[in-house]
């Protein structure tokens, strides 16, 4: 016995005229987001062989945690750093991208000043309105805090020479065990005493400083390297 085709089962054709008041559907592809990054942030990529970096030394910035990995909207690189500065504060031109290149592990003493930009600025604020402190962060291994010498607040000779002794200092426990085995090996070979400039390898150009978020008179900062020339 056979049966009626059920409704489910019958052979049906598909329009072949558009749907009226349909939307038209583009067959191209979506361009990129804007917010996604393509390429490391400056002062975020971390040194060839590095492994995932733990902050360590002094506490997070407030709401400033730091994520390493792939990333997911709305928390991607980018737009994270369109929030940043948003504290009110500012910092001295001096430390923009592109504008002061030094070696971070001489001395501040050798320094050479790029025009507009001279000696006589080691006075002027770090920061508008002026920071009491300043906690500075490379590539998420090495913090530290540059304390005011003078009670009107940090200067930027305070920052420049923080960032130098600092970086001079033996590196810690914690900060060595950031590093992967041949790095280690390789500074071992080099130095009988490692410094913590020592595991950046050629990566110790100065090029600008970013702040990241601010908290009672306390400005947080990532300091954004270069590679030297080879």
């Amino acid at each position: 016995m056979q049966y009626p085709p059920s409704p489910s089962s019958s052979t049906t054709r598909v329009p072949t005229t558009p749907v009226p008041n349909a939307p038209y559907m583009s067959p191209k592809d979506l361009p990129p987001s804007p917010v996604t990054p393509t390429h490391f942030l400056p002062g975020y990529g971390a040194p060839a062989g590095a492994p995932y970096m733990h902050p360590a030394g002094y506490g997070a910035a407030p709401g400033s945690r730091a994520t390493y990995g792939l990333m997911t909207p709305p928390t991607t690189p980018e737009r994270a750093r369109g929030q940043r500065g948003s504290a009110g504060y500012t910092i001295h031109p001096m430390f923009h991208p592109n504008t002061l290149r030094f070696n971070i592990s001489l001395p501040a003493s050798q320094i050479e000043f790029r025009a507009p930009f001279s000696h006589r600025n080691v006075t002027d604020s770090f920061a508008s309105p002026p920071a009491r402190s300043v906690f500075v962060n490379i590539i998420g291994v090495f913090q530290f805090e540059v304390r005011a010498s003078q009670a009107s607040g940090v200067t930027v000779g305070d920052v420049l020479e923080g960032i130098g002794r600092a970086m001079a200092q033996p590196v810690l426990a914690n900060e060595y065990n950031c590093f992967p085995t041949d790095a280690r090996q390789r500074v071992a070979a080099s130095v009988r005493t490692p410094r913590r400039v020592d595991f950046l390898g050629t990566r110790v150009l100065f090029n600008a400083v970013e702040v990241t978020s601010a908290s009672g008179g306390a400005v947080y900062c990532d300091l954004q390297l270069a590679v030297t020339a080879s």
